[in-house]
């Protein structure tokens, strides 16, 4: 659905606020699944890398406004710690 070509799309809304289902959890997944390989990105390929979990707050916020507008700083630092806890970074 996140894909479709379409000029309009309808879904019913959730108003729980639990996105375990549908498109609430599809957006949820997204959502998560950019953050983590921005903040990896960031960490590993950048040039200087963030080292970092402040230093990956600033790159998200230099990379470009949307991302600066998607992703909380709490996100963003909670990102880099699991990436650093699973050892997806090489510090």
């Amino acid at each position: 659905m996140l894909k479709a070509d379409a000029e309009v799309l309808v879904n019913t809304v959730n108003c729980v606020g639990f996105m375990g289902k549908g498109i609430g959890l599809e957006v949820k997944k997204a959502y998560v699944l950019e953050l983590l390989s921005s903040v990896h990105w960031l960490a590993v390929h950048a040039s200087p890398p963030a080292e970092d979990k402040h230093e990956a707050v600033e790159g998200i916020a230099a990379w470009n406004d949307i991302k600066r507008q998607m992703f909380r700083p709490e996100h963003i630092r909670l990102a880099r710690d699991r990436l650093a806890a699973g050892g997806w970074l090489w510090e």
